[in-house]
């Protein structure tokens, strides 16, 4: 594998948690706009309301508490088991528990994007939003990190030592 593929496997990582994390902010714009025209709206019930809010809290901790576990399922616990032969099958699993995990942090805004829609109050976005930019920032790409500790794991030699 060729450190030009290396920087492209990063790149393409980068760009697709930018994107991700990009709409999180632009839904605050959509929002906003909605906001701005109230004529004819009719606000839906406010017990409806609640228990959406209730039940998107539930989800969104449930998702967090997902996401990681998720993680240490396709990623974590088969890099430290050795699972993974060849860097591609690294890159490969970590492409999957990365995209999967951003979109689970992304629809974390999106319930509040629901709610704002619903209500036509984009305060309701700002319960959902921080802790979805939290999980995006917690969730940084790092493949870097975890292709030199696969290439260090599989660089030593395997000769035992005998006395």
């Amino acid at each position: 594998m060729s450190q030009e593929q290396n920087q492209s496997a990063t790149m393409t990582l980068w760009i697709l948690w930018g994107s991700m994390l990009s709409s999180v902010f632009i839904y605050v714009v959509v929002l906003f706009v909605i906001s701005q025209n109230k004529e004819g709206f009719t606000p839906p019930d406010p017990g409806l309301i609640q228990t959406l809010l209730i039940a998107f809290g539930a989800v969104s901790v449930a998702e967090a508490g997902a996401i990681f576990y998720l993680r240490k399922v396709t990623f974590f616990s088969k890099l430290e088991d050795g699972a993974f032969d060849t860097i591609d099958e690294l890159r490969d699993a970590y492409k999957t528990a990365s995209i999967l995990s951003w979109g689970l942090s992304e629809s974390v805004a999106v319930f509040g994007l629901v709610l704002g829609v619903l209500t036509r109050d984009p305060m309701y976005y700002l319960y959902f939003a921080p802790p979805a930019i939290a999980l995006f920032l917690l969730l940084t790409p790092k493949l870097g990190r975890y292709e030199e500790q696969w290439k260090a794991k599989h660089s030593k030699p395997s000769t035992p030592t005998t006395w």
